[in-house]
């Protein structure tokens, strides 16, 4: 059996070895002397054991089957390991100084170059530090790891996947990489030389063994040059050329055609950068596409300002008379054919939407009538058809409609392949509107219609914590389709307990969302935040139907003043409540004054309230005798005058 005592001095040790780390460089005798006092305490307490276990939570330490937590000790050095992703550490007796010295340098690495270097059991093979074994946290566990940003667990999965690029770790750090991007500031990462080189090593290996995933990982880091002002050196260019270089020449042109045509943020300086990672020889293929692409498209592109606008600067920023360039000008050459076609096209006489949209309710009454077999199918086969024009004109009215159609149709129509897929696209499209931040009343009716979600749970998570996309449509879309799943939320939650301004913006948009899981949430909103957001995390209860009696009675206890007051607030709504939280401000057996100025702050509080209700227990106040109730006999007289109750 452990001896407590002397795990508790090696455990106390160790934390102040790694404090000492972190202070001062390798060779100061500080580190050696803290460390030879480590090895001190760990050889007596693994004098009569086979080795040591110790387990860590993001709180706790576990050993021997014994928790060790709730205290400052425990607390930091559960954190300090669980950062860097260390699960369990298993020492063996008789470590000498010396690796107990490269052990502590090791550890005292940041959590970010740990997971670079493939992780602690990486390092722990590469250093030949044989007396520690690790068990790392698994691929589950890393995706909820308090203190854990996704960047940071990509890093860790990415230099893992090049480490040993089998199959499963390159779709992992595939399917981490999107979300990853979100956070990371892609200057800054280009800095680093070699995880620019990696970067390059990934796309390569992606295009190796998962194709498929090539293309969405790709789009992103697109997506993010043209929406950024990213100003890469020469140096390091090649391994976001390796990106553009596995892309294809139509879907490179597709998200240059996208971003200047529909994105708010649209970075003109980024084309440049653009065109050199293409490279001289794939420029012309690009700016073909390109134009295709656009004359696809050139009836919505046409009805957007924005788009022209885009285009114009360009041409007038190149004019023809420039000097040629291989990689300008065979985008001058589609842009100015692009434009051209816009300002040729004829204005029809006939408002185009309202002509549009007759046709397509046209449609939707053919559908919903008893046709034939073929006039089903060829009616689907137009909704179809329709379903990009429809989607990029954000038609909620239509939307609405046609799903009610499609429902009413589901039996009749299940056997028809396009009726899945229409059906299967609205919902994809409703989801994707409300998590892009959109908001209408329309789409709010269809979201309360759908019974699951089609984009699923983690989808929902990365919109509002991490791309920090929060509506109380949103909100409470999630708690319609996730209520089972309210843990992973929390989980989320528990990670920004330090961001104000985001607790700031979730708890005022819960407030609009009255329902039993905005009220669960608030409370652990409360739970997580300083005194300014527990005040913002009250003051959106008082806007709920529900509240939890005990939660608030239990507030005026120990809280402080703007606390209390807030809490009184919620608790007057009900006349039970009221008077139960009366009695806990004002009934308190508290001999010789020593808390009259609690109950004078409380005085202070049903004053500002104008609670009148509480007349009966101020008289009581006002009643009570011996000098040191003095001024609380005046106080409560004079608000009782205030209110007319007392002698004028």
């Amino acid at each position: 059996m452990i001896n407590a005592e002397a795990l508790q001095d090696f455990l106390r040790s160790l934390r102040l070895a790694l404090k000492t780390s972190s202070l001062y460089p390798p060779e100061h005798p500080a580190f050696k002397k803290s460390a030879a006092e480590l090895k001190e305490k760990a050889d007596i307490l693994l004098g009569s054991l086979p080795s040591l276990k110790i387990r860590f939570t993001p709180h706790a330490l576990v050993v021997d089957g014994k928790t060790w937590e709730k205290d400052r000790v425990w607390e930091e050095l559960a954190y300090f390991f669980h950062v860097r992703l260390i699960l369990n550490l298993d020492i063996k007796p008789g470590v000498s100084v010396e690796d107990w010295l490269r052990f502590i340098r090791l550890l005292s690495r940041s959590p970010r170059d740990i997971a670079r270097g493939g992780g602690i059991r990486c390092l722990l093979e590469k250093e030949k530090i044989a007396p520690f074994h690790v068990e790392e946290l698994d691929y589950s566990e890393l995706l909820s790891a308090e203190g854990m940003e996704i960047k940071d667990v990509w890093m860790y999965l990415l230099s893992d996947a090049l480490r040993e690029p089998t199959p499963q770790k390159i779709r992992r750090a595939a399917m981490i990489f999107p979300r990853a991007l979100v956070q990371l500031n892609l200057n800054e990462f280009l800095a680093d030389r070699d995880q620019v080189a990696d970067l390059g090593r990934f796309f390569s290996l992606l295009r190796e063994e998962e194709e498929e995933k090539l293309d969405a990982c790709g789009e992103v880091v697109v997506k993010k040059i043209l929406r950024e002002e990213v100003l890469p050196t020469e140096g390091q260019l090649a391994g976001l050329s390796e990106v553009f270089a596995r892309m294809k020449d139509q879907h490179l042109a597709r998200l240059l055609l996208e971003a200047m045509a529909q994105a708010e943020r649209f970075q003109p300086s980024s084309l440049g950068l653009f065109w050199r990672l293409l490279g001289e020889e794939r420029c012309p293929g690009v700016a073909r596409s390109f134009e295709e692409e656009a004359f696809k498209d050139i009836l919505e592109l046409s009805e957007s300002s924005l788009f022209e606008v885009r285009l114009r600067a360009f041409l007038e920023a190149n004019p023809p008379t420039s000097p040629p360039s291989p990689i300008i000008s065979p985008f001058r050459e589609a842009f100015s054919a692009v434009l051209d076609q816009i300002s040729r096209r004829e204005r029809p006489s006939i408002d185009p939407a309202l002509l549009s949209s007759s046709f397509r309710f046209m449609l939707l009454n053919i559908l919903a009538g008893q046709a034939s077999r073929e006039g089903i199918s060829a009616c689907l086969a137009a909704l179809h058809e329709e379903w990009k024009k429809i989607a990029f004109e954000k038609d909620f009215v239509f939307l609405e409609a046609l799903y009610e159609t499609l429902e009413k149709k589901a039996e009749a129509l299940a056997e028809q392949p396009l009726f899945r897929r229409i059906r299967e696209e609205l919902a994809d499209y409703i989801e994707k509107s409300l998590l892009s931040g959109e908001v209408r009343p329309e789409l709010e009716h269809l979201l309360r219609r759908l019974p699951s979600s089609r984009l699923g749970l983690n989808y929902y998570l990365t919109a509002i914590f991490e791309e920090r996309i929060v509506t109380p449509a949103i909100l409470r879309t999630f708690f319609h389709l996730f209520a089972n799943d309210i843990f992973y939320f929390n989980l989320n939650l528990d990670q920004e307990k330090s961001n104000r301004r985001f607790l700031e913006k979730l708890t005022a948009c819960l407030a609009e969302v009255d329902s039993p899981l905005s009220l669960a949430t608030l409370k652990h909103i409360y739970s997580l935040g300083d005194d300014h957001i527990k005040v913002r995390a009250l003051e959106a209860m008082e806007r709920l139907s529900a509240c939890d009696e005990n939660f608030l009675l239990a507030l005026l206890r120990k809280a402080d003043f703007a606390l209390k007051r807030r809490a009184l607030v919620i608790l007057h709504k009900d006349p039970g409540a009221r008077e139960k939280a009366l009695r806990i401000l004002f009934h308190r057996p508290w001999p010789f004054g020593i808390k009259n100025r609690t109950l004078l702050q409380h005085l202070r509080i049903v004053e500002e309230l104008d609670l009148r209700e509480a007349a009966g227990h101020v008289v009581r106040l006002e009643r009570r005798r011996f000098f040191w109730n003095r001024r609380l006999r005046r106080e409560a007289g004079n608000l009782l005058r205030k209110w007319s109750f007392g002698q004028a």
